[in-house]
């Protein structure tokens, strides 16, 4: 599944009688494929980014299954990010089916362009061999974690295994 989720964190002081903090959360989710802008809103402190690649497309043998496509990584980060930023967005579209090429990472960045979250995406297959997994090695993030290895196809029976 490819997604992208940006949550803000909004901290607001009330000072009636006694001092207090109110924190109030909020997310919003990007999970269709494709660019986006999001502008750090007036009452933002902290921005909790983070980022899923997208997953490789499984493959077909002779119209019977084949292996499972991998996983994208994921990769996270808390970031002060000022008020009236723009971040763009790309949340990478999954790998069409029995293709081996990699599917695309999704990320978030600043208009400098400075990559601030990336995920990269999982490898596709073409045959009964399973898909990698999107590397967090090769992922931008305080937190970040490989996608899961697709399954092995056996090929037959229009059995198809599944993916990472």
């Amino acid at each position: 599944m490819n997604k992208f989720l940006v949550s803000l964190i909004f901290a607001i002081l009330v000072l009636p009688q006694s001092v207090s903090a109110v924190i109030t959360a909020s997310s919003t989710t990007y999970s269709t494929a494709g660019f986006f802008t999001y502008v750090v809103s007036t009452n933002s402190c902290e921005q909790y980014i983070a980022t899923w690649g997208a997953g490789g497309g499984g493959g077909i043998i002779n119209n019977n299954g084949g292996g499972g496509g991998g996983g994208g990584a994921y990769a996270s980060s808390t970031l002060n990010i000022a008020v009236g930023t723009s971040i763009r967005l790309v949340v990478g579209a999954g790998g069409a089916r029995d293709v081996a090429a990699r599917a695309a990472s999704s990320t978030a960045s600043t208009t400098v362009p400075a990559l601030l979250v990336g995920a990269e995406g999982g490898v596709g297959t073409t045959n009964t061999a399973a898909g990698a997994g999107g590397l967090a090695n090769s992922s931008t993030g305080t937190t970040k974690n490989d996608g899961g290895t697709g399954g092995v196809g056996q090929g037959t029976n229009d059995t198809g295994a599944g993916g990472g």
